[in-house]
């Protein structure tokens, strides 16, 4: 199987590269480099010549595309944007894969929820509350009803580590703690924490599998973001009292936020036989990377 990967230097692109999978994976960046020991390929994701012509030249099995401007708030501001980037590209990638028969899988979130009856399976009506699960609707409409082997994959609250990934809820909250530095997260958000990890292998077995359609991938324990970050803490044996509580309102963000959310993966399990770990299992995974050990050596591991 050879996949062509967008938003190969994301988290989410590193967890795919790094998979133990028989594929022949090609990386995309938008300027030379290599990510996870594998020399990506230079296309501009702005330009649908650029994507056509990547796409007849690797004939590619699947295209998967983890590329998105997925800040939130910034969408809120920047919607001309936004718009380009989570709606724009995805027609392109679209078009390119069903005029040459490729499969294209696609990211979205929960974020196309309300907010006000989760955990929500497949099933459940969407409606957003923000831009941003505004566009990342229109994108899976895109996937889903103009291609014939399109697969759209319903996530959200990523976490793990990779060397070169952005700040998450696993390293932002470890490099405060770790500092004595007290913290304030929001204790009124529900969801289940998807770990990268898992959510790749996912991802791996829908496209070998063909399984078109729609599917919900999260993780394996439901909670809210502040419990998430107290169980981290004090699986890592950290002063967990640094954590202090604190409501969506108060934080004041410019977008709105789906309140109790959640992904029921009932049905990827029965179609994969694929289970995601619990978050105090994922940390246990997580302690035996290497990467991660040279990251945090400080950590005393699993004692919490």
């Amino acid at each position: 199987m050879k996949i062509i990967l967008t938003g190969a230097t994301g988290f989410l692109g590193n967890c795919l590269l790094r998979l133990s999978y028989p594929w022949d994976i090609v990386p995309l960046s938008r300027s030379t480099g290599i990510v996870e020991g594998i020399r990506c390929r230079v296309v501009d994701m702005y330009d649908s010549v650029s994507i056509n012509t990547a796409i007849d030249e690797e004939k590619p099995d699947w295209v998967i595309n983890t590329a998105a401007i997925t800040n939130v708030d910034l969408c809120e501001q920047e919607r001309l944007n936004a718009w380009r980037a989570n709606v724009d590209v995805v027609n392109d990638l679209a078009s390119a894969c069903g005029a040459k028969d490729v499969g294209l899988l696609h990211l979205s979130t929960d974020y196309v929820f309300d907010g006000k009856g989760g955990p929500y399976l497949e099933s459940h009506i969407t409606s957003p509350i923000s831009y941003y699960g505004e566009l990342k609707l229109e994108s899976e409409r895109i996937v889903l009803e103009d291609i014939n082997q399109g697969i759209v994959v319903r996530t959200m609250w990523l976490y793990g580590y990779t060397p070169s990934a952005r700040p998450n809820m696993i390293t932002w909250p470890l490099d405060a703690l770790l500092q004595g530095e007290p913290i304030s997260v929001v204790s009124d958000q529900w969801g289940n924490p998807t770990y990268g990890p898992d959510l790749a292998d996912c991802l791996s077995e829908l496209c070998r599998k063909k399984a078109y359609g729609l599917w919900h991938v999260g993780g394996g324990s439901f909670m809210t973001r502040h419990q998430q970050v107290i169980e981290m803490a004090e699986f890592f044996s950290l002063d967990s009292s640094l954590v202090n509580g604190i409501t969506t309102e108060e934080l004041g963000q410019p977008a709105a936020r789906p309140l109790i959310s959640g992904l029921n993966t009932s049905a990827v399990e029965r179609e994969l036989g694929w289970y995601p770990r619990s978050f105090r299992d994922s940390l246990g995974h997580l302690m035996g990377c290497s990467d991660f050990k040279s990251r945090y050596p400080d950590l005393v591991y699993g004692r919490g």
